[in-house]
């Protein structure tokens, strides 16, 4: 599975905008430094995922993270391919036994196939404001859901990955 996540806030997110010729598109705008983080893993293979927010970057939310992504694979050995933050590499992370952590070559995130989920996620968000964080959660909840395994699954596999492994 790879792993990565991915702040969502409350400032608007500026995208193109379909108008008439000559009409300049209008849009709301709003700048409010409330945000919640998004970790997510994906199964390259069948598009199966695992998410969940977390208010923090840390350890203590990353090690909450790995509990409950162990307890909902139990009955799988993970390993979980991710980028070399800090916060997993910590001395207080807690690896449960039936994951096992490989990290990415530094400062390369186009290795790292849930970057592109990401993306398409917040495509979906663009040019929208939210009046709570609890409507943006929403959103972005409704968003998860309307995603199909087959359609995660062409996101993230990238062929020079599926070739690695022999998929």
């Amino acid at each position: 599975m790879f792993y990565d996540e991915s702040r969502f806030g409350l400032i608007t997110s500026v995208g193109r905008k379909w108008t008439a010729k000559g009409v300049k598109p209008i849009i709301p705008y709003q700048q409010k430094y409330e945000y919640f983080y998004l970790y997510q893993a994906t199964d390259i293979k069948t598009g199966e995922d695992f998410s969940m927010y977390m208010s923090h970057l840390d350890s203590v939310c990353f090690n909450e993270y790995l509990k409950n992504l162990s307890e909902k694979f139990k009955n799988d050995n993970i390993v979980l391919i991710m980028d070399n933050a800090s916060f997993h590499k910590s001395k207080q992370l807690k690896v449960p036994k039936n994951i096992k952590i490989e990290y990415l070559p530094p400062y390369s995130p186009e290795l790292n196939p849930q970057e592109r989920r990401f993306e398409d996620i917040k495509k979906f968000l663009k040019n929208i404001t939210f009046k709570t964080i609890e409507e943006l959660e929403k959103k972005v909840t409704e968003i998860l859901f309307s995603y199909t395994k087959k359609q995660i699954k062409s996101l993230v596999s990238y062929n020079y990955i599926i070739k690695a492994m022999n998929i």
